[in-house]
């Protein structure tokens, strides 16, 4: 199991971020998916909703309150199939959070529910041609290989690809370093006066 202070820091980190989250759920016999984003996280529930859909009108509320004792478990979806993921590849999700809730009564099983980083869709904002060296520039937030190095399986041998994490998080680095690079461009640029930028023929370019 993993401990709740490393759940909620991840669940925080995905609603602040605003992270594209794909949704699975079995309870009682129903069992549905969907995508959206975190909405609310607090230690006694989770709201999860649809941004184009007004949240009087679709919002799933799970909750975690200690009293119904949830455990919570990252899940490896590279191993197995622990989620029902209709038409869709392992390579589409990133961090994957199983939650089992507690049934009341006799049956001690109430359902499950998961929480997957929907990374096709991440991938598709991010819009970036990354290289091999720039892949590999980071540590690997998921095989934990330092940078420079290549990821690895759980075998222990090297994977052909990056992990679609690490893939992430070196976006990440290169617009984070670019943006640096554009702000102190900003800052070293002479600006021109008003007279100039307004084309007063008398102001000339020496004077700015």
């Amino acid at each position: 199991m993993s401990s709740s202070a490393e759940v909620f820091a991840q669940l925080s980190k995905w609603k602040s971020g605003s992270a594209k989250l794909y949704m699975s759920w079995a309870i009682s016999g129903v069992s549905g998916w969907c995508i959206g984003v975190l909405k609310h996280v607090a230690s006694s529930e989770l709201h999860f909703g649809i941004d184009a859909i007004d949240r009087k009108d679709f919002l799933f509320v799970i909750n975690v309150h200690s009293t119904y004792q949830p455990q919570f478990r990252f899940v490896d979806n590279r191993e197995a199939w622990q989620f029902f993921a209709p038409q869709r590849e392992r390579s589409e999700f990133g961090k994957t959070l199983e939650i089992m809730l507690r049934g009341s009564g006799a049956d001690k099983y109430g359902g499950k529910v998961i929480l997957a980083s929907a990374m096709a869709f991440c991938l598709e904002m991010k819009k970036k041609d990354l290289t091999p060296k720039q892949m590999s520039s980071v540590r690997c937030p998921t095989c934990g290989v330092a940078a420079g190095m290549r990821c690895e399986l759980y075998s222990g041998g090297l994977r052909s690809a990056p992990h679609v994490d690490r893939k992430l998080a070196a976006a990440d680095a290169v617009e984070a370093k670019n943006k640096s690079q554009r702000s102190r461009t900003s800052y070293l640029r002479p600006k021109a006066s008003a007279d100039v930028l307004c084309g007063n023929p008398s102001a000339k370019h020496g004077d700015v």
